[in-house]
């Protein structure tokens, strides 16, 4: 049985607000034989419910129990209540999201990619390691890029996530046709 909270008020309302947007991309129930994560509920995959102790049907994964695994395993592991409390909720919702689609590393290392590109030649910053892990070093590249021309930078990194999702989803589709049956709804949805 997974020990998820059982009310919202036990959750940052920025990741409910963000959880809410990607669970509206992922919809309910999918079990699509193109799809190598296999069966999902509302973007959980069923490795994900095992290993938090989900024993029943996917079908029966409660929105409890898919708000405690997405969070423990998404936005808790990107530290996303400090981003969009200190960056924005874009950011944090933007970072979640190609999460949930991607993995954590992989959007923790689009980040950190981001931020060296943008630090003038580690004048405004040092040159972060790129390993996905967005601990205090990634946080305080974010918040001298944030700082440099305040707003446009924040806008601007959002941008340039989606623009490595793009790529991403289209690399995926390149090596693997199977994916092809996702683009054009990760593309009109999850791209903007």
């Amino acid at each position: 049985m997974i020990p998820s909270p059982k009310t919202e008020s036990e959750y940052p309302s920025s990741y409910l607000a963000a959880a809410k947007v990607t669970a509206g991309y992922e919809g309910g129930h999918a079990d699509n034989p193109d799809d190598p994560g296999g069966e999902t509920m509302r973007g959980v995959t069923e490795a994900l419910a095992r290993k938090h102790g989900h024993e029943g049907e996917m079908k029966t994964l409660t929105t409890w129990d898919q708000l405690y695994i997405l969070y423990e395993e998404f936005w808790r592991v990107l530290g996303l209540t400090r981003i969009a409390e200190a960056y924005s909720q874009e950011l944090a919702q933007e970072l979640f999201d190609s999460a949930v689609l991607c993995g954590p590393r992989t959007a923790g290392k689009w980040l950190q990619r981001i931020l060296n590109s943008f630090n003038k030649k580690a004048v405004l910053y040092d040159d972060l390691d790129v390993d996905g892990i967005i601990g205090p070093a990634t946080l305080r590249a974010l918040d001298a890029f944030t700082r440099y021309k305040y707003p446009f930078t924040r806008h601007m990194i959002v941008r340039k996530m989606n623009d490595m999702l793009s790529v991403y989803l289209l690399e995926l589709t390149e090596q693997n046709d199977r994916y092809e049956t996702f683009m054009w709804g990760w593309e009109m949805n999850r791209v903007q």
